[in-house]
């Protein structure tokens, strides 16, 4: 021993005597084991980090003292306590353990080849996965909670003698070498604890949480532990004393925190059973007192940081727990916290993806946490984006906050690019201000284009401002900077390019004077026709089509259409959203076989030839949009929408809506006629047959002018009648334009409530008749919340009975009438054959 003492003190560096020390440990006497194990355990925790290496991880001698550690442990399960010299030893070996889990850490930040990461990850895993070890580890775990629970209920209950029955020969050899030199009782807990908080810090390094047997094993062990009571009682007393990590006491460390960090490594889903105390902790913490100035404690950061892991796996749990109410209180506090603010973002973010989740956070007001909180937290804009839609920009006062805010980040972004243009200050080893000012904002244009400008209030609001500034003149000034750069990223040109085709796509005429005041724009873009990426040549082309369009009308004749009857009937689908390219896929698929339409199906990421999509158009005589939440910022396919509605003669535009709980209020595809899958087939063939019936009455249709004209000679009941058309049609097989049709026809009876009903098609218009003569009184409150929504009026009672009565005559007429035609439909069998024989000729001659 005392040669072993003159290496481990004495030597410069007892590293390089590693062998001579583990052949003088093997041959001491067995009374001095125990004292030549601390002398070594404290010579090598004594080195630096710097000075260990994999070399002497690997040696035995530290395979020896991890055996001896367990064996340590199965000495104070078999005793109950521990000798001096056991003590010692226990101490510094978890002292080596502490420093082997900072030498860990270390190499993780270090950049080493992959053959130093497998040699790294084999010593360590060869070293501690011993399944005898873990299991002795989480024995000593859950008696060190057992025994702690049982001096807080002030219970002698001990479980000593279960454990008697795991005890190996080798532990009982070993108790008998016991000293008479018994340390405090006090101090044994408190090196045991220190012991097994080093060796679950270990286990939580990626390399041993990896080994299923260790995280299986201890895993179950710890969340045992913190669904005791021990675990509410430390936290309550830690939370209303306002402790710090270190003031308190390893027993507190060890529960609150290494195990809580090592749960939130290892979820499993038995941690969901964690969920009830966690909420009675977050109960607990908002009832006391906070100052604003206080430090958020690291007890609710690890909650939340939990909280969020377990989000990601089951996100109705958290949800059915309410946990996120118990944030909002102190959320200013929260989001001022800078190791928690990323995970409360991910949290936010990952409940925002459901609807469940979204409707759950917007009860609970976050949206207008949220939105004060990122002027000081970019972070926060992105659970917002989500978080947001129209019914919050009805609100006045938020409306005009989020859009200031909008605005002035978006200068703000303009600013920094302008700024970082001119930074000179790029080296080799250090990244350039201008490459990150560049990549910050690429992220913001991004998220801005495809959250926030799906609002066309808010579309409207960034082209009119005039507060110092005109956002719209900034975005083109910087455009044409940067093409000027050969530095700039092409990324950041494409994605401002994007940002000015969807505002030049608005109905504002202002949009348009601003760009047809730049002429150097204008020469720009059409110089990214031959010379540029397929996306801004597509882009730039699309803005300069638009326009072109607006300044002057185009008279579809201009594209040979129409020139003849067309026999065989185009209809172009388009969709956005690759997810849902299947659904699609199956639509074309049922249209094309079933009814044998020609079919073009356009997914919009893939469209690569500006001018073959518009020959598309041109010769379609439908087109379909399937709407999603990618729909709603789709430059290309609101480019369509704006290009149909800018001719003479307008293509019928249907939408369906292929995503399930998408928003489409506020967007630009609000207001297209709408229409579900199963009446789909009849919705084209009413458009196609009402366009084969014009096509017949006006083959050589020039212009729409004498249409119009024509339009205006009627009389009042000519249009009345000819409106009315739709009355022929069953109530269910209704458009949404003829339930408008039909709202307008009741004389303005139940005004207040015609932008709910319009909205509907025949079949829903059926539903709701019905739901209104099971339950008025409910759908009353339902229609008046709706209304408040979107119009902010209230529904007057009396237009409420009008609607009922309007509901109830048409549906009673539209079963009269089907009982009349019933009985006469046999008689009229023969004569409506005729009819049909004698309308297909004249058209066969009109066509010839």
């Amino acid at each position: 021993m005392n040669e072993i003492r003159q290496l481990c003190t004495t030597s410069s560096s007892p590293v390089k005597h590693l062998d001579e020390i583990l052949a003088l440990f093997h041959a001491c006497p067995p009374q001095y084991l125990l004292p030549s194990l601390s002398l070594i355990g404290q010579s090598i925790s004594c080195m630096s980090v710097e000075q260990l290496d994999i070399h002497i991880i690997n040696h035995q001698l530290f395979f020896i003292i991890r055996q001896w550690s367990e064996r340590l442990l199965q000495l104070w399960l078999i005793n109950g306590t521990l000798n001096g010299d056991e003590h010692r030893a226990l101490f510094y070996t978890h002292q080596l353990f502490k420093l082997l889990s900072e030498w860990l850490n270390q190499q993780d930040n270090l950049i080493i080849d992959n053959d130093n990461q497998e040699i790294t990850k084999r010593v360590i895993t060869d070293l501690f996965i011993d399944e005898n070890f873990i299991n002795t580890l989480c024995r000593s775990i859950s008696q060190l909670i057992t025994d702690e629970n049982d001096d807080q209920h002030s219970s002698a209950t001990s479980n000593i003698s279960d454990d008697e029955d795991h005890v190996s020969p080798d532990d009982i050899q070993l108790q008998t070498h016991t000293s008479d030199d018994q340390a405090e009782q006090a101090d044994v807990l408190d090196v045991l604890f220190r012991c097994v908080n080093s060796l679950i810090i270990l286990f939580s390094h990626p390399i041993l949480l990896s080994n299923i047997i260790a995280t299986k094993n201890i895993t179950s062990c710890l969340l045992d532990c913190l669904n005791s009571p021990l675990f509410i009682q430390l936290s309550t007393k830690f939370l209303r004393q306002n402790l710090t990590s270190e003031k308190i006491h390893i027993r507190s460390i060890f529960l609150l925190f290494t195990c809580l960090d090592y749960c939130t490594l290892s979820i499993t889903i038995s941690t969901l059973d964690l969920l009830s105390s966690i909420r009675k902790i977050l109960h607990i913490w908002c009832e006391i007192p906070q100052n604003s100035n206080d430090d958020t404690s690291p007890l609710i950061v690890r909650l939340i940081r939990l909280i969020y892991r377990l989000s990601l796996s089951s996100k109705d749990s958290i949800i059915r727990e309410n946990l996120c109410a118990f944030l909002v209180p102190h959320f200013e506090t929260l989001c001022s916290t800078s190791n928690i603010i990323d995970d409360i973002v991910s949290l936010l973010v990952t409940l925002s993806t459901t609807i469940t989740g979204k409707r759950h956070l917007r009860r609970l007001g976050y949206v207008q946490h949220i939105l004060h909180a990122t002027k000081r937290h970019s972070s926060l804009w992105h659970p917002l984006s989500l978080l947001i839609n129209q019914r919050d920009l009805f609100q006045s006062s938020l409306f005009k906050r989020l859009v200031h805010l909008l605005i002035q980040r978006t200068i703000n972004m303009f600013q920094s690019l302008a700024t970082a243009s001119n930074d000179t200050s790029y080296d080799s080893t250090t990244p350039s201000s201008r490459n990150h000012a560049t990549m910050v904002a690429i992220e913001w244009f991004i998220l801005l284009r495809t959250s926030f400008l799906s609002f066309t209030m808010i579309v409207e609001e960034f082209i009119n401002y005039r507060k110092k500034v005109n956002v719209i003149n900034m975005l083109i000034d910087t455009i044409l900077s940067l093409q000027q750069d050969d530095e700039s990223l092409p990324k950041l040109i494409d994605v401002m390019i994007e940002l000015l085709w969807t505002f030049s796509l608005s109905k504002s005429t202002n949009i348009h004077d601003i760009l047809q005041k730049h002429f150097d724009l204008c020469q720009y873009l059409k110089n990214n026709l031959n010379n540029s990426t397929s996306n801004v040549r597509f882009a730039s082309k699309a803005v300069l089509s638009t326009l072109d369009l607006t300044n002057k009308t185009i008279n579809r004749t201009s594209f040979n259409r129409r020139t003849s009857v067309i026999t065989n009937n185009l209809i172009c689908i388009f969709n956005s959203d690759k997810s849902h390219q299947e659904l699609c896929i199956t639509l074309r698929d049922r249209l094309l076989i079933e009814q044998q339409y020609s079919i073009e199906l356009i997914t919009t990421s893939s469209c690569e030839s500006f001018d073959s999509l518009i020959q598309l158009i041109n010769r379609s005589s439908l087109c379909l949009f399937c709407a999603s939440t990618q729909m709603k910022t789709d430059n290309l396919t609101h480019f369509v929408h704006r290009y149909i509605s800018l001719q003479s003669y307008t293509i019928p535009i249907l939408t369906i809506l292929i995503e399930h709980g998408c928003e489409l209020e506020g967007s630009w595809l609000e207001h297209l006629p709408m229409v579900d899958m199963q009446s789909i087939v009849n919705e084209i063939r009413r458009h196609l047959d009402q366009i084969e019936d014009n096509d017949l009455r006006l083959p050589s249709r020039i212009s729409d002018a004498s249409t119009i004209s024509h339009t205006r000679n009627m009389t009042p009941d000519e249009i009345r009648n000819q409106s009315r058309n739709f009355m022929n049609r069953p109530v269910p097989y209704w458009s949404s334009d003829d339930v408008t049709e039909w709202c307008e026809a009741t004389q303005g009876s139940f005004d207040t409530l015609q932008p709910l009903v319009m909205r509907l098609n025949g079949s829903a218009l059926v539903n709701l008749a019905e739901i209104l003569s099971i339950d008025p009184a409910s759908m009353y409150h339902s229609l008046n919340d709706e209304l408040l929504q979107r119009t902010g009026a209230s529904v007057p009672l009396t237009e409420y009975v009008s609607l009922r009565s309007e509901l109830q005559h048409l549906l009673i007429r539209k079963q009269d009438q089907r009982m009349t035609t019933s009985t006469t439909n046999t008689d009229d069998t023969n004569k409506s054959d005729y009819r049909k024989k004698r309308w297909k000729k004249s058209r066969l001659c009109t066509i010839l």
